[in-house]
């Protein structure tokens, strides 16, 4: 391995080994919806036309056809109804030579009882023509003969060639960038065979096959990157010029040519985007009945978020929600409620995973009952109650005095309690004093809990008269 090296006056630099390799255009740019499958990707280059149109004779001589009917192209041969299609296409990217350039179009005829026939295919040196104003009165003249013939033998869509690398190369060398095209029916009948046209469902194309380079074409070589930010590697085993796409997330692709001289150039690159609805979640499923808020929240999805869903019946019916928010919050809900996001990718539309806020419903405390009453002891029920029994309590003076809850917590006269577990949470302002000591009355408000009772110390040394406001955190 060297790079250069001189002798004396004598000076010896490396030159690079001539190559034409050529790598095209990579086609098959797509968006897989879910239960969908890629298609291939193919390494031919296609160029579409610049225009394309139809015209025809008669009394409708003077008709631009690609204003009254722009999705299809036709051709017949009939006295006073002849009809020949115009195409132009843009040759200027063709900077090597190709191996073979194929005129392709998609066809079918009107007629499913006509005998079999040729559609061939004629040059036309003018390409200033426009879709927009050509008609058979001011069509540009054609070559007498044909360069190419297709048979037509099926009613339904089909897809036929001409070749045509011979005369695009000849355009080429003189410099043209730009070529043009008739097409005409070989016999008379009344018949028409249509096209599409670049408006419609396939499209004409030029298909130019990947050429081989100065030093002789050697591999194919597909390339990928996942997420089309990482790094660009081989895909094993696929080295042909089509490859179908096998990636479970949005991933990059293109096409590596190499010679034996070793040059590789690279294809453009496309992007297979695989929709993903994405996920949703929440801190937090499980709620009191009343206060409760939380934050919905979609994660993991691709394209954009349209709206929502929202459901009581575990999505037998659903009601929308008008939002493109990745998060939506609620706010005391009174039943439990389930929430799907709406995604758009493309064309695929599809929703997220469905997520249930689930609110308890309201806890009712009941109604206790003595019974199986003896001097010895009773029973005591308790009935109509909703939610779980957490504890049983006693007290000897009607619950004015508590000085242990839990079994063994200590909590003088107030207590607050976790509602999902019932322990005991940090809240503890330790009232006592006074000629009884015992708090006769609560009320909330924001996060100050007021006690109103007969006592005069709380947090145990500080006077508070009878009243104290209290931080409930």
């Amino acid at each position: 391995d060297w790079s250069s090296f001189s002798i004396g006056r004598l000076s010896i630099n490396p030159i690079t080994t001539p190559t034409d390799l050529f790598p095209g255009n990579v086609v098959g740019e797509q968006t897989i919806c879910k239960g969908e499958n890629p298609v291939k990707l193919n390494s031919s280059q296609l160029i579409l036309p610049l225009h394309d149109t139809y015209v025809r004779d008669g009394a409708y001589s003077t008709t631009i056809y690609d204003a009254t009917d722009p999705t299809k192209l036709g051709t017949r041969i009939l006295l006073n109804n002849n009809q020949l299609i115009f195409l132009t296409f843009d040759i200027s990217a063709l900077t090597s030579p190709a191996t073979s350039i194929k005129l392709r179009m998609t066809g079918f005829n009107t007629n499913n009882f006509t005998p079999n026939n040729y559609v061939r295919l004629h040059t036309v040196a003018n390409t200033t023509w426009d879709e927009n104003t050509l008609t058979y009165d001011n069509h540009p003249p054609y070559s007498v003969a044909h360069i190419d013939s297709a048979l037509m033998i099926d009613r339904g869509p089909t897809e036929y060639n001409w070749e045509v690398t011979n005369y695009i190369q000849d355009q080429l060398d003189a410099g043209k960038d730009k070529v043009s095209f008739m097409l005409r029916n070989d016999v008379e009948w009344d018949f028409i065979n249509y096209f599409y046209s670049k408006e419609g469902l396939y499209p004409p194309m030029l298909v130019i096959d990947q050429p081989k380079g100065g030093c002789t074409f050697k591999t194919y070589q597909w390339q990928y990157n996942t997420g089309c930010t990482g790094t660009w590697q081989d895909v094993t085993g696929a080295n042909s010029p089509t490859y179908k796409p096998t990636a479970t997330q949005t991933t990059c692709y293109r096409l590596a040519l190499t010679d034996i001289c070793n040059n590789t150039v690279h294809s453009n690159e496309v992007t297979v985007t695989i929709a993903n609805p994405g996920s949703l979640s929440t801190p937090d499923s499980q709620f009191c009945y009343l206060p409760n808020s939380g934050t919905i929240t979609l994660s993991g999805h691709s394209g954009t978020v349209t709206g929502w869903l929202t459901s009581l019946n575990n999505f037998t019916s659903s009601v929308p929600l008008v939002s493109t928010n990745t998060a939506e919050s609620f706010n005391d809900l009174t039943v439990s409620t389930s929430y799907k996001a709406i995604t758009t990718t493309g064309t695929c539309i599809d929703t997220s995973n469905a997520l249930t806020v689930i609110i308890d419903p309201l806890s009712i405390g009941g109604t206790l009952h003595l019974s199986e009453a003896t001097d010895e002891g009773g029973k005591i029920t308790l009935t109509n109650h909703l939610g779980s029994i957490m504890r049983w309590e006693t007290s000897l003076d009607s619950f004015h005095t508590f000085t242990t809850v839990n079994t063994s917590t200590t909590r003088n006269r107030i207590a607050a309690f976790d509602s999902s577990t019932g322990t005991a949470t940090s809240f503890d302002p330790n009232v006592s004093g006074g000629t009884a000591g015992v708090v006769y009355a609560l009320v909330v408000s924001g996060s100050s809990v007021y006690a109103g009772g007969d006592f005069t110390l709380v947090n145990g040394t500080t006077t508070r008269n009878r009243l104290a406001e209290l931080n409930s955190s």
